[in-house]
């Protein structure tokens, strides 16, 4: 009987930690977007609009280390999509899946709706999660970097697996990284990435392993 608690347990932590300590393995959801996912992932996606939201903090931060200086964008943008008007799927430092967002309240918000006709090859969300990763590999969909598979990459990726020409959407998504930190110090890419590492560390101390 022991022998059978003590496998057991080892399995159950296993599920909940899995194989590291600091950060969630790679290709794997956290357990509040699984749990989501679970309820909701056969719902197929028949509605798609994507979010803006400004990021003051890094605009502040771009605008000290250049001095003051006039930089490429007027604001630095966080960007999420919205799912048959209900569900709010975003990449940061980890995915996130939810039912609601605070920042829907920001004054700020910017919002662009894409015409379900161009929806052209519509699947069920847990399908198109899955194809997206597969397509364009689990380090470009899973990990995170604010220079390069960051928010703005996601979407599109994202909106393209459904058929959606992303190309008209682009001038709306995207900000090109490189123009945001030409003139930073060197370092400043470094200081991104373990602030990035500490979200998700903590994000997995927090929640735990997860699973696909």
């Amino acid at each position: 009987m022991k022998i059978r608690e003590t496998k057991m347990n080892v399995k159950f932590n296993s599920e909940i930690r899995g194989n590291g300590w600091f950060k969630r393995d790679l290709g794997k959801f956290p357990p509040s977007m699984r749990k989501l996912l679970e309820k909701v992932g056969d719902e197929e996606v028949k509605s798609l609009s994507i979010h803006r939201v400004p990021l003051p903090e890094l605009k502040a931060i771009e605008k000290f280390f250049k001095g003051g200086k006039s930089t490429a964008f007027d604001d630095i943008w966080h960007l999420f999509l919205e799912i048959n008007g209900k569900y709010f799927l975003s990449k940061d430092a980890v995915w996130t899946l939810k039912e609601t967002r605070e920042d829907l309240k920001n004054p700020k918000l910017e919002s662009i709706s894409i015409p379900n006709t161009e929806i052209r090859f519509p699947l069920k969300i847990n399908d198109w999660l899955t194809a997206t990763a597969k397509r364009v590999g689990k380090n470009r969909f899973f990990k995170y970097t604010s220079y390069e598979n960051n928010c703005q990459k996601a979407v599109l990726d994202l909106i393209n697996e459904v058929g959606v020409d992303n190309s008209k959407y682009k001038d709306f998504i995207y900000q090109d990284p490189s123009k945001i930190y030409d003139g930073l110090p060197k370092f400043s890419k470094g200081l991104a990435d373990l602030f990035n590492s500490f979200k998700e560390v903590k994000d997995r101390l927090i929640q735990g392993e997860g699973s696909t």
